[in-house]
């Protein structure tokens, strides 16, 4: 629940008391996109950024086009303008909900891909990701199961017209064995007692093999067949995969051989299921091999100074991995790189904190 902004926090959480006594959902995201003033950058929506009446290149008026990548040089010589958010304050919202590096970093390659799949024109409909576990129950109605949730509906259409609620949950318990695919079924490598796993493919080539493994549990055998039949740690050294030290929806990292042993060695879910802040913190803390140079800087990293990178080495090889941002650990940290770890590094110089 709540937001950074306390004004608009307390707008509208007037609207949706739901915003600040539960969770700040896409709703209440899509609110403060239409009531709450911005600074104009970075932000959902249409944002009117022109130098001497001239559009930032190459697309003109669509220059934020919620399915085109933008880099940090894209908005060189435009003051006001920033590669983060997008046009769509619908499309925008509903991306930023799973990947918020879209809306305060940049709109790279991920979010814009991420786009095509979250924003259709029928959204929200039964398989998109944002509706949200088959079974658990939400208040939106939907799930992220497309034939679970048409299955259920069938039988109660309240599930997909008021919410997903316990009875839903209960109707897919009953009626979806198999559960491949879902984010919470656990990783395809390790024993579970929930039926399926969480890669979809891995877990249908599997029960191809063993039946046993959708309907009753994951054990040591399903595990024993996934090693055998699946492409484990496929995600690992994708060239459209983000830097190992910075957060992502997707699974897998840039760094093969890190992110291969963050998977294999500790965490299994990142590279099952997304490459979350905890992953990210994992390859801060077991891939040291493969941070950017210069990542031990003298200066604090939520000031502006002209030495390189800053005091705090995690935060610096978050930021010096983005694409743009290179210049932080070999020139200078400037401004843009002080944005960044405001949001590439949460906690900076608060307790609790890295240190004795």
């Amino acid at each position: 629940p709540y937001c950074e902004d306390a004004a608009c926090c307390q707008l509208i959480c007037g609207y949706d008391g739901f915003c600040c006594e539960a969770r700040w959902d896409t709703l209440c995201a899509q609110l403060a996109t239409v009531s709450c003033e911005s600074s104009g950058k970075g932000i959902c929506g249409p944002v009117p950024v022109t130098l001497n009446g001239v559009y930032p290149p190459p697309n003109g008026k669509n220059w934020r086009s919620c399915y085109t990548a933008r880099s940090q040089e894209f908005c060189s010589g435009y003051p006001d303008c920033s590669p983060a958010g997008c046009d769509d304050s619908e499309c925008c919202n509903n991306v930023c909900y799973i990947d918020a590096f879209c809306c305060e970093v940049q709109w790279d390659n991920i979010c814009a891909d991420a786009a095509g799949s979250l924003c259709p024109k029928d959204f929200p409909v039964c398989g998109t990701i944002l509706t949200g576990s088959c079974f658990i129950a939400h208040k939106q109605p939907y799930c992220d199961d497309a034939s679970c949730c048409e299955e259920v509906c069938i039988i109660d259409p309240t599930c997909c017209m008021d919410s997903w609620d316990i009875d839903c949950v209960a109707l897919a318990d009953i009626n979806c064995v198999n559960q491949c695919g879902d984010i919470y079924a656990g990783s395809c490598t390790s024993v579970h007692a929930a039926a399926g796993c969480a890669d979809e493919v891995c877990c249908d080539s599997v029960c191809e093999i063993e039946p046993f493994c959708c309907a009753v549990t994951w054990d040591f055998a399903c595990v024993n067949v996934a090693s055998a039949v699946c492409k484990i740690n496929d995600s690992c050294g994708s060239d459209l995969a983000r830097s190992c030290f910075v957060s992502s929806y997707l699974p897998g990292c840039s760094d093969s051989t890190c992110c291969e042993s963050i998977c294999e060695s500790y965490d299994p879910w990142c590279c099952d299921v997304r490459w979350d802040a905890v992953c990210a913190s994992q390859a801060n803390v077991f891939c040291s091999s493969a941070l950017p140079p210069f990542v031990d800087g003298r200066e604090p990293c939520d000031v502006p100074h002209a030495s390189k990178a800053c005091n705090v080495p995690s935060c610096s090889a978050a930021v010096c991995s983005i694409p743009g941002l290179e210049s932080c650990c070999t020139t200078r940290w400037d401004t843009q790189c002080v944005e960044a770890a405001d949001w590439l590094c949460p906690g900076l110089y608060e307790c609790p904190g890295t240190g004795s």
